[in-house]
């Protein structure tokens, strides 16, 4: 079988096929998923309107959240994991369950900071979310399975990871809106499947001769953005985004800050399950976690790898956690001498034109 084009991935048209589960936040255990026999597939919602879904959930929910809801219309996997991360993805299981109940669903318990009690908590509620999917499929999740499971995620998230570092080292010339596009295909793809297709982009990158003109470094931030959005209107517009820092970009790939690169094997399962509870905690936080200072220290560690000339911060329409981060960014980043612009994204992206004036003028004031 041919390997995938990452570089044209749609995940708007990618078909469900049986066995999926369909996923939204960064801090669902996807490894579980695997061990179970399932498909974890990440859902981007619809590449339209949200009429239905608007009629359904307040105006001023997160746009994605919208989108998801939207979509259940016509994609609607049979079973799908839910997070308590933020008051839109509750409100949207709330939605899903009462308008399109699905045959399965879990809504996963997430704490707000990386201490000791919050992963047993978390590990707690990993291990309801195993015994669930076991009651569901028939299957059970043992340490092998589990630690198999996660082996093959981690060789993903490298292989994402290798991408990144071609791309930094000008082996590997791809725009900023493919790197997106083969992010995004990690999370919709089978694990087996992106790797063949990472492997075949690195082994036989694209024959595009480099531009030499001078372009702006951008460091892009959010939680999710669709390529042919805002970062195809930054690259128009001149810029060169050099870092992903979004919920769909390179905190999905990123590593732990504290050595959980393996699991020993021949552990039991909590032990295991203590481990991936660690390991998701201890990876680069989402603003709706406590430990902003660690968040700030890893973002100012890769402004020092790549040094971008500029940052655009573009969280969601009423996204809380976002919004309350920002000043407190900006006032870090004000440190450094990186200037940052603020913009707001519906999801969508019909709101192009006022961006791209905006955009426009920040490149030019870089």
């Amino acid at each position: 079988m041919q390997a995938p084009d990452l570089l044209s991935f749609n995940a708007f048209s990618w078909p469900m096929d049986d066995g999926c589960v369909g996923w939204f936040c960064g801090y669902t255990p996807i490894e579980i998923v695997s061990a179970a026999g399932l498909k974890p597939t990440r859902l981007f919602g619809i590449d339209g309107s949200t009429d239905h879904a608007d009629a359904l959930l307040h105006s001023n929910i997160c746009p994605y959240v919208r989108s998801c809801l939207e979509s259940a219309k016509s994609r609607n996997p049979e079973a799908l994991i839910f997070t308590n991360s933020c008051d839109g993805l509750l409100r949207l299981h709330d939605a899903w369950k009462h308008y399109f109940p699905p045959r399965y669903s879990f809504l996963l318990g997430v704490p707000h900071n990386a201490e000791a009690l919050a992963k047993q908590s978390y590990r707690d509620s990993l291990l309801k979310l195993a015994r669930s999917l076991e009651n569901h499929t028939g299957n059970s999740i043992t340490p092998e399975s589990l630690t198999e499971s996660f082996h093959l995620w981690e060789d993903v998230r490298r292989a994402l990871r290798s991408v990144l570092s071609s791309r930094e080292r000008g082996e590997l010339h791809i725009s900023g809106t493919q790197v997106l596009r083969v992010f995004i295909s990690s999370q919709v793809l089978e694990p087996e499947r992106f790797i063949e297709g990472a492997r075949a982009l690195l082994s036989d990158p694209p024959r595009v001769k480099p531009d030499d003109s001078p372009s702006k470094k951008i460091l892009l931030l959010g939680n999710l953005l669709r390529p042919d959005g805002l970062p195809r209107l930054i690259e128009e517009c001149g810029g060169e985004i050099t870092i992903f820092d979004l919920c769909c970009g390179e905190r999905f790939a990123a590593e732990p800050d504290r050595g959980h690169e393996t699991v020993p094997p021949g552990h039991d399962l909590d032990e295991i399950l203590l481990h991936l509870a660690s390991y998701y905690l201890d990876r680069s936080p989402c603003p709706r976690m406590a430990d902003r200072e660690k968040r700030f220290e890893l973002l100012g560690k890769r402004i020092a790898e790549v040094s971008p000339s500029g940052v655009i911060y573009a969280p969601l329409m009423f996204c809380d956690s976002f919004f309350y981060e920002y000043p407190l960014l900006k006032k870090h980043l004000s440190q450094t001498g990186v200037p940052i612009l603020l913009l707001e994204s519906d999801y969508r992206d019909e709101n192009m034109g006022q961006l791209r004036t905006r955009v426009e003028a920040f490149l030019e004031m870089i």
